[in-house]
């Protein structure tokens, strides 16, 4: 909104009738100026990016223009969820405010969950989400796509390319995944370290997922159009995952792994670990063969890369040949533990995108005016390797028992609550909710691999006390979600 500029004001060199004149009409001018400054400052909070809609629209990706309240914060490129005021868990919609003018939301959806035409709908400001999310395109080029100013599921255009660089990436960490043009090759080199070791060509339906190492060299990984992982060559065809009270060693795209220089079959019912060991604590999967038969290994030895004749580039235990990584897992009381909230298991071939999750249960308070960890119950549990990135988010409602003060809530790991990107929001009378949303990323290299991790949702406040809503099952409750990959 426009703030009225206030008359000229009087000055003691005016005539005597010019001085009273002007006087009299900017003090007449402070009454306006005070209800515009208000109203201007509510329109500053986070809380304006909140409302409600009775507009009829159904559940999909694409455009969709809402009728809300006039005098919001709504601006162009903000996310926000669209949420079904009865079912927000089971019927919602993301994507980018497109404008906003007067009573008229439009948004560029690109995630959906639910489906049916609503006519309640509550509106917040969210974070990206990534479900049913909607695919950008780009024209197939040796050198020069930038795969970053599409969304995250890109559809390759035009004519085959052979690919031996891309647009730098804007972090490290950044992915995206390209579905490219049949006979498009991805070149193997000082750019791309692609799954396998060798550059590969695409055919219809296959899908490549880049992952800046950093913002100009990328590891590509492949999924072939059937759903099966490229992996190298008679090596590695293969994931570590638990399985009910064990570790599981399965086939997966293949059924080949190499162990001291010799291309071993892996059974088709995967290979089994219990989890007694020694003492609590992380620990490396290794295989190795014992009178023929495939076995693991649970080992605090760290690992390395074999420079044997034979055996070369092999991931194995340092100093033991015999011994192929398979992955890591994190045992507590002689039991394995992998859950949505504690990713503790993870495999060294044939990485998906995993994420852990936890959340406030009940509404927390805080009272500290530096960022610090909101409550213990949101923390996010995950061992990751020291070659990839992890990226945590967060996203929430949060009060203040003060009016005019402000809620901030941010992310980091391991105790560090402040690492990341924050928010703040401050409410224009006492205990009003705001919105809130805060990222991080952690390049690869920046968390040790031999730890258990866990991502810090924090918080803080300005003056009052802060109240962070906690919930089971709650669209505006304070969530933290790690993203990473094994």
């Amino acid at each position: 909104m426009t703030i009225t500029a206030l008359p000229t004001a009087p000055a003691r060199s005016d005539p005597p009738a010019t001085f009273i004149t002007r006087a009299d009409a900017l003090m007449a001018a402070l009454s306006t100026l005070v209800t515009e400054v208000n109203a201007a400052t509510l329109a500053m909070n986070l809380n304006a990016t909140s409302d409600t809609s009775a507009s009829s629209v159904a559940i999909g990706t694409g455009a969709k223009t809402f009728t809300v309240s006039a005098g919001k914060s709504f601006l162009g490129g903000m996310f926000l969820v669209i949420a079904d005021t009865a079912a927000p868990s089971n019927n919602y919609m993301v994507g980018e405010v497109t404008s906003y003018s007067g009573t008229s939301l439009v948004m560029n959806v690109t995630s959906i969950k639910g489906s049916g035409t609503k006519t309640a709908w509550t509106i917040s400001q969210s974070v990206p989400l990534q479900l049913n999310e909607a695919r950008g395109s780009v024209a197939m080029h040796a050198t020069t796509m930038d795969l970053w100013a599409q969304p995250n599921v890109i559809d390759g255009t035009s004519t085959a390319a052979t690919v031996t660089a891309i647009a730098n990436a804007p972090q490290a960490g950044a992915r995206r995944t390209l579905y490219p043009v049949a006979g498009s090759i991805i070149t193997q080199g000082a750019t791309f370290a692609v799954d396998g070791g060798a550059s590969a060509t695409a055919e219809t339906g296959d899908k490549w997922e880049f992952e800046a190492v950093t913002t100009s060299t990328y590891k590509v990984h492949i999924t072939k159009a059937s759903g099966t992982a490229v992996a190298a060559s008679g090596h590695g065809q293969c994931r570590l995952t638990k399985s009910g009270a064990n570790l599981l060693l399965s086939p997966y795209g293949g059924n080949k792994l190499v162990i001291n220089g010799v291309t071993q079959t892996i059974p088709d019912a995967g290979v089994t670990l219990g989890g007694s060991v020694a003492a609590d604590g992380f620990y490396y999967i290794y295989a190795y063969m014992s009178g023929g038969t495939m076995t693991l290994e649970a080992s605090t030895t760290a690992r390395a890369t074999s420079t044997t004749t034979g055996n070369k580039g092999v991931e194995i235990k340092s100093g033991d040949d015999t011994r192929t990584l398979v992955g890591a897992a994190y045992n507590q009381g002689d039991a394995w533990f992998d859950t949505a909230s504690s990713r503790s298991v993870i495999s060294w071939f044939n990485r998906r995108n995993i994420s852990s999750r936890a959340w406030l249960t009940t509404g927390r308070t805080v009272t500290s005016t530096s960022i610090a960890e909101i409550n213990t119950e949101a923390r996010a549990y995950f061992l990751t390797w020291s070659d990839e990135a992890a990226s945590a988010s967060a996203c929430g409602s949060a009060s203040n028992s003060s009016a005019n003060q402000y809620t901030y809530m941010a992310v980091g790991w391991d105790g560090v609550a402040a690492l990341g990107g924050y928010a703040v929001g401050a409410n224009p009378t006492a205990t009003s909710p705001n919105s809130l949303a805060a990222s991080a990323v952690a390049a690869a290299g920046q968390l040790t691999e031999a730890a258990l991790h866990y991502g810090v949702l924090g918080g803080a406040v300005t003056s009052g006390t802060g109240t962070y809503t906690g919930a089971a099952d709650n669209s505006s409750r304070c969530e933290l979600t790690v993203m990473l990959r094994g």
